[in-house]
C-alpha cells in the first residue's frame, strides 16, 4: 500500500520523543522516519475512529449538530 505523503518541513519533537524514536529504531531496524510516520498513522486513524463512533452515537440519541455546550 502507497500513502500519499506530505513534507511537514522543519517538525520539532521533544528529548523524550527523540529517545522513544531512537530506541525504537534500534530495536527495530526501522528509521525513525518512518516510526514516526506510522505511530502518527496510527494515531489519525484512531481519532477517525473514535469522532466516527462519536458521531453515529450522537445521531442514535437524537443529538442534531453543534449545541455549543447547551444541554437543552
Amino acid at each position: 500500500m502507497s500513502l500519499d505523503l506530505f513534507d511537514l518541513k522543519r517538525l520539532k519533537i521533544s528529548r523524550e520523543t527523540r529517545a522513544w524514536l531512537q530506541s525504537e529504531a534500534q530495536g527495530t531496524g526501522e528509521s525513525q522516519q518512518d516510526i514516526a510516520r506510522t505511530a502518527l498513522h496510527e494515531i489519525a486513524l484512531r481519532k477517525i475512529r473514535q469522532a466516527t463512533v462519536l458521531a453515529r452515537l450522537a445521531e442514535a440519541e437524537g443529538h442534531d449538530g453543534d449545541r455549543r455546550g447547551h444541554s437543552d
